[in-house]
């Protein structure tokens, strides 16, 4: 049975559980991965023959494919849009806040123009989406928030996986634990969570703006191959949809056409009788007046030539 976007949750990806070089550089990489599930409801981490992909091993094989100079940290939002086309080279640009500084080789496309200010994440985050959010732990002012005191030092730059908001807060997977794929999260206050995304350096807030937080952006489930198939299906039907508009548009001009030229029709007929019967009643005039003594019958016989004029025309165009 396919997974239903209210009922699935993404497998949990450490950052440091089974790392190979033991650098703990990895928070892109595995919110990007734990995003990526989201998105497609699992299709992009499960192997073809229907098992689960190894979440662990497609980390550390995500943030080799980004290249020279993914290896040292300071990953960000348009490398986890890199990676996610990497292991699904299918996937869409991901929406995202492009305020970010890029790796070179990389560009700012339109689609890393995501602008949303807090209180516009937190009803996505309500209304069925999940996010990455960017953030610096040291700006949660709770010292007993599950975002504090998760390493011995809480000032670093951070992303976190972040879904299934409600009234409270929003469920966090923080991918700096040594949890196992099945880790489900845990729930933060929405205070939190802001306190996180808009935390200061050097009195100047480290990600984002004031008016935009600095987050990548996914409907849950909107990605599966189901979804996909079902736009390119109404694309056809659009574009079939607008095609028959445009035949019955002009098969509308073609019968308005037709209709005014069997009234052209109609009358051109009433004026060929009009005119037929004018002519035998100018005949029988000229007969008269031939018959008369002396017989002048100028007048009668130009009208009868125009009256045989108008008939001829009136058969001409009734061809």
């Amino acid at each position: 049975m396919a997974a239903t976007a209210s009922a699935y949750r993404a497998p949990y990806v450490s950052e440091i559980l089974a790392e190979v070089d033991g650098s703990l550089n990895d928070c892109a990489v595995s919110t990007g991965i734990m995003l990526l599930g989201d998105w497609t409801l699992g299709e992009a981490l499960t192997r073809p023959d229907g098992k689960p992909k190894d979440v662990l091993f497609l980390r550390e094989w995500s943030r080799k494919q980004l290249g020279p100079g993914a290896q040292d940290g300071g990953l960000t939002l348009h490398d986890m849009d890199e990676l996610m086309r990497a292991i699904d080279p299918a996937m869409p640009p991901l929406p995202r806040y492009g305020g970010q500084a890029l790796r070179p080789g990389q560009t700012l496309p339109a689609t890393a123009l995501l602008r949303l200010t807090w209180q516009d994440l937190v009803k996505l985050l309500r209304e069925g989406h999940s996010a990455a959010l960017c953030g610096n732990p040291s700006g949660v002012k709770d010292t007993q928030s599950p975002l504090r005191s998760v390493q011995g030092d809480d000032d670093y730059p951070h992303v976190i996986h972040v879904t299934d908001g409600n009234a409270t807060g929003a469920v966090v997977k923080d991918p700096l634990t040594r949890k196992k794929p099945g880790y489900p999260g845990v729930r933060v206050s929405w205070d939190d969570l802001r306190q996180f995304t808009e935390a200061k350096k050097d009195g100047d807030r480290q990600f984002g703006s004031p008016t935009s937080v600095a987050c990548a952006v996914i409907r849950v489930g909107d990605e599966t191959q189901a979804n996909r198939q079902r736009r390119e299906a109404d694309k056809i039907i659009n574009r079939k949809s607008e095609a028959i508009a445009s035949l019955n548009g002009q098969v509308g001009l073609f019968k308005d056409e037709r209709d005014q030229a069997r009234r052209d029709l109609v009358a051109t007929k009433e004026q060929l009788v009009l005119a037929l019967e004018g002519a035998t009643q100018l005949r029988a005039d000229l007969a008269a007046c031939q018959a008369a003594t002396p017989p002048d019958c100028a007048a009668e016989t130009a009208l009868l030539e125009e009256a045989n004029a108008r008939i001829a025309a009136a058969r001409a165009a009734l061809g």
